[in-house]
């Protein structure tokens, strides 16, 4: 069965609390734009994709695999091996760079495709697939079809930001026994291009803001203009723009 109604309730309250804060208005008056505090979200460093505008769209995932080989410092495809969060009670599958291992790195940063447009459509090849067993040794894809309901809800989602897979609870049971015989695997593309707080390459941070000095009138004799120029560069010295 797909989420539940109460499931979806409960997953988008935290979002609405976020979005709409403490309603400015007396009371009885209130109104869900009404905001005395506006959301203003705090954006970790590593979630600032530098070299964002550099992925390629992929419509299919042959054109994906061929972006990664093309582009090998910006994308990553990862077969992974899911870790439960046991407290989850099997409806919380994270991926991690050790299987099984809570305190190893969680792996965040997959490509969502609705965000690499193709022609105006999402870049379907980016898209993340989930498997009951190793995929590279005969483990069976698990679509987004799989007990969906009848207007196709689905009854599980990949947390492209995170790395996590949530199932519904009616679920929850079918999951729990993937998980313990041959496992969940994740196959999918990750961003590992330069992010924000880090320097490099096209996303460097930028030294100084481009603008042109001028000196009316000015007549030191070893210059012949009054007119001079601000060369703006990134960290690694790369020329970014000069007037």
């Amino acid at each position: 069965m797909p989420f539940t109604d109460q499931e979806k309730i409960n997953q988008g309250d935290l979002l609405s609390l976020q979005l709409y804060g403490i309603a400015n208005a007396p009371a009885g008056q209130q109104q869900w734009y009404s905001a005395l505090y506006p959301w203003k979200p705090i954006i970790a460093p590593d979630k600032i994709w530098n070299q964002f505008t550099s992925i390629p769209p992929a419509a299919t995932s042959l054109i994906a695999d061929n972006n990664v080989l093309n582009n090998p410092t910006i994308l990553e495809k990862s077969t992974i091996r899911l870790t439960v969060e046991l407290t989850s009670n099997y409806r919380g599958f994270i991926a991690r760079t050790t299987y099984n291992n809570t305190s190893s790195a969680q792996l965040e940063n997959w490509i969502l495709p609705s965000i690499i447009r193709d022609n105006g459509s999402p870049s379907n090849g980016y898209g993340i697939k989930l498997y009951h067993g190793n995929p590279n040794a005969g483990g069976v894809q698990i679509t987004t079809a799989y007990l969906a309901g009848s207007g196709g809800d689905p009854s599980w989602s990949f947390l492209y930001p995170t790395g996590i897979i949530l199932c519904s609870t009616d679920i929850a049971n079918n999951f729990k026994t993937f998980y313990n015989t041959n496992g969940l695997w994740i196959v999918g593309y990750r961003y590992i291009g330069t992010t924000g707080g880090s320097g490099g390459g096209s996303g460097g941070e930028a030294k100084l803001v481009t603008t042109e000095i001028v000196i009316p009138n000015f007549t030191d004799p070893n210059y012949t203009t009054d007119h001079f120029a601000i060369v703006v560069t990134d960290d690694d010295g790369n020329v970014l723009n000069e007037v």
